[in-house]
């Protein structure tokens, strides 16, 4: 009977000691998800930044081309009016066969 109760002293302890070492553990775990949290919130603006400067170019390009078609249409209305007629026929012969 004393054997058993020395050994249920001893897995008393230890479980006493996997308690401490579990709450080690779930303290340094809590710092290392707050660290990978704050590296994954810094790297999502950076690339949200990123998206948002790249967006900003396009639409600049896309403002650019469009005046540089309208330029190009008022320089030469006639031959733009040919082209457009062009395609409209292209596309309807494209669209009787069917």
């Amino acid at each position: 009977m004393a054997d058993t109760d020395k050994e249920l002293e001893k897995m008393r302890k230890d479980v006493e000691a996997l308690k401490a070492q579990l709450a080690t553990l779930s303290e340094d775990g809590g710092e290392l998800l707050a660290s990978a949290r704050q590296k994954l919130e810094q790297e999502a603006e950076r690339l949200v930044g990123n998206l948002k400067s790249a967006s900003a170019t396009a639409a600049k390009k896309g403002e650019e081309l469009v005046h540089q078609a309208e330029d190009k249409i008022s320089d030469n209305p006639w031959v733009s009016v040919a082209a457009t007629l062009g395609i409209g026929v292209v596309i309807g012969m494209m669209l009787r066969r069917r």
